[in-house]
């Protein structure tokens, strides 16, 4: 029931009677290619219907051809994990130092005039 309150409608009928279902990821999203057309590919989404929190291996996928994402399932040293858009929400960045000291700085700077 969770999924029919994050995706609408059209697409989980869709899904049913034209998806085949590829794979999930760690965040429960499920991915399917179309029966017929191999080249279409989506995502129903599990809680939040949010791109910028899909998986970078799943983004590749849904984004190109020729990427197999069972292929390879090592992460680098290096590899960080993919975070979500944080604007407009309460933990976006904002940052309260540099706007405060451009402020001061400009205030300090400008002159007015005053009648005598």
């Amino acid at each position: 029931m969770n999924i029919l309150l994050v995706n609408n409608l059209g697409t989980i009928l869709y899904t049913i009677f034209f998806g085949k279902e590829v794979g999930i990821d760690s965040l429960g999203n499920r991915y399917y290619i179309s029966k017929k057309k191999i080249k279409k590919k989506w995502v129903v989404y599990n809680k939040i219907k949010d791109p910028t929190a899909i998986p970078v291996k799943w983004q590749l996928w849904l984004t190109s051809e020729d990427v197999n994402v069972f292929d390879k399932d090592q992460k680098y040293i290096w590899e960080k994990d993919r975070k979500q858009n944080l604007t407009g929400t309460n933990q976006a960045y904002h940052p309260v130092r540099k706007i405060s000291e451009s402020k001061k700085s400009v205030q300090k700077k400008n002159k007015y005039w005053t009648p005598n």
